[in-house]
């Protein structure tokens, strides 16, 4: 999804992120700026924060 995420934005010479949720749960989180605020809980309770390549 990275992949597609950057190839998407550099055709449009664009620049941003996204944050996409899968049928099953699973949480994908892509950008191609310096940074992006973002966050998630997970099925067990515990949120996850973040916002740099980290």
């Amino acid at each position: 999804m990275d992949r597609s995420l950057r190839e998407a934005l550099t055709e449009q010479q664009g620049r941003g992120g996204v944050i996409a949720l899968s049928r099953a749960g699973e949480v994908k989180m892509g950008f191609n700026t310096e940074g992006m605020h973002r966050g998630v809980v997970r099925a067990d309770g515990v949120p996850m924060v973040r916002s740099f390549a980290d």
